[in-house]
């Protein structure tokens, strides 16, 4: 790819001004990442999923979540090898809860299937495979930008009528958070 940004100096200012762009969920670009490369659209894609920070209007599935996920992972490493020992997560002193865990995981297992299945539905649409990804965790996360004709320099106003409603309703389940949106579609939430 080359140097896409000019100076050292710039290179610093363009890159954070990104990445601070893409966590806090501005919507702002001053370049076109996707020249960057495939490694970094992964990298944004990645941030754009995790890096919110918890109680804040970012979007994604925010940072204490992916913490309790590397925290959790290390627990079950070390109840394979001292399966009688008792280990918690813990974080800042807090221990959390099997419950708290396991819903972090279905928060975050569900977070992932529905943005699976929203790419998988939106290229049906006509996206390319890049661009249904962008596209979907783009609306699930809040982010703004997607990947492609979707991308910095792009707009979604290209994306078929079906597609725009659609990702309306992805960025509508990721904004409320799954669990909000999914208890709507429980009969006890309806019955008296």
């Amino acid at each position: 790819e080359g140097n896409v940004l000019g100076s050292v100096e710039d290179t610093i200012r363009t890159v954070l001004f990104q990445v601070v762009a893409a966590i806090t969920t501005t919507g702002y670009a001053t370049t076109d990442f996707l020249r960057w490369g495939q490694f970094y659209w992964f990298l944004f894609l990645a941030m754009v999923l995790f890096c919110g920070s918890e109680g804040s209007t970012s979007g994604g599935m925010k940072i204490s979540r992916l913490i309790i996920l590397v925290k959790n992972t290390k627990v079950v490493f070390r109840r394979q090898v001292h399966p009688q020992a008792l280990y918690m997560v813990k974080i800042n002193g807090q221990v959390y809860s099997n419950a708290v865990v396991e819903k972090v995981l279905a928060f975050v297992f569900l977070y992932l299937t529905i943005t699976g299945l929203g790419a998988i539905v939106l290229s049906f649409t006509g996206m390319s495979f890049d661009e249904s990804i962008g596209a979907a965790v783009s609306s699930m996360s809040s982010y703004g930008f997607g990947l492609g004709d979707f991308g910095p320099s792009g707009n979604f106003s290209t994306a078929t009528g079906f597609a725009k409603y659609f990702l309306s309703f992805l960025m509508i389940v990721g904004r409320l958070e799954v669990f909000t949106v999914l208890s709507l579609f429980t009969s006890s939430l309806w019955k008296k």
